[in-house]
């Protein structure tokens, strides 16, 4: 395990730990599990010029395993995951689509909690400023070429100039036709049309609609040729877009497991159970007590007088 821990390694210094990974360590589910952890702690809440020193190295190890187990990641990752995440995961062979697809299906019953999700999931991504790769010596965000695709419908999405954008687009995903990794398949040829695809879909489909676009997903079944995504592509190329406007979403006040579960597993204890950083803690509480409104947030942890620990109130 200790070969996870986070280090600043080179590319070629780090070819040994990913053939590990990719080869031997994923198939360990257990193991895949401890790692996920390991590099979420490093990884969580970190920027975006942090992710981006380790893009070729442990990112995407943690990428792999975030999409391999999309369904169970929690809601309040979803928005780092859809501003950082989408292009690395089209990189390592993930269908994007269908994962968010069955991350709807399993992770959010209502339509109140549908659009709730499909809001952070589609403000992250167009508004992301994370690096996805350079052209004439500049960096190009996933903001970037959300504009510039919005630009080509705009212009009637001439066939001409959209055979040109997705080479460049392709160009610009996978420089000089480079993997992303040496141990998985080469989807180069496909990912960077279902990346253009999928700002269709974020484009085309408004927060209320997200719901009927999940019954079609399960009316159709396992689509391996995509032709849902294709079809709401193909749909909103013909028409002229604006660039997309955020639409405020109430997030849903997590459950004091779910911020218990948080907590712990971003601050580490000392050997007798204790938070080594309660300052940090009771910030954070405060914090989240702050952003959802909910005073209660900030009373979840208390000093017990008569054990002279710091417990979780289970009343709250």
């Amino acid at each position: 395990m200790t070969e996870y821990t986070v280090k600043n390694l080179s590319q070629q210094e780090f070819l040994k730990i990913e053939k590990q990974f990719f080869t031997v360590d994923r198939f360990d589910m257990e193991l895949s599990d401890d790692i996920f952890k390991v590099l979420h702690d490093f990884f969580s809440k970190k920027e975006r010029t942090q992710i981006e020193v380790y893009k070729n190295t442990y990112w995407k190890i943690f990428v792999f395993l975030t999409w391999e187990n999309m369904t169970t990641q929690r809601e309040e990752d979803i928005d780092e995951i859809c501003s950082y995440q989408i292009v690395d995961a089209y990189r390592l062979g993930f269908d994007v689509f269908e994962k968010l697809m069955w991350y709807f299906t399993l992770n959010t019953l209502q339509p109140k909690s549908q659009q709730r999700v499909y809001n952070i999931m589609k403000q992250s991504f167009f508004n992301s400023s994370y690096v996805v790769g350079t052209e004439n010596q500049s960096n190009v965000t996933i903001k970037d070429l959300v504009n510039q695709i919005i630009v080509l419908n705009n212009q009637k999405n001439d066939s001409i100039k959209v055979a040109e954008f997705k080479g460049r687009l392709k160009k610009i995903l996978f420089p000089q036709n480079n993997v992303y990794s040496t141990f998985l398949p080469d989807v180069s040829n496909d990912a960077s049309d279902k990346f253009f695809d999928l700002v269709h879909f974020f484009i085309g489909v408004e927060v209320k609609g997200i719901g009927y676009i999940i019954d079609l997903f399960l009316q159709r079944g396992k689509n391996k040729d995509n032709a849902l995504l294709q079809t709401i592509s193909q749909d909103v190329q013909e028409t002229s877009i604006e660039p997309p406007q955020q639409i405020e979403i109430t997030p849903a006040t997590p459950t004091p497991q779910q911020i218990q579960a948080q907590i712990e597993s971003t601050y580490t204890k000392d050997q007798s159970g204790n938070f080594e950083d309660l300052e940090g803690v009771f910030g954070e509480l405060h914090q989240l007590a702050d952003q959802y409104n909910d005073p209660s947030i900030a009373e979840l942890l208390y000093f017990d007088e008569n054990s002279g620990e710091f417990l979780w109130n289970q009343e709250t």
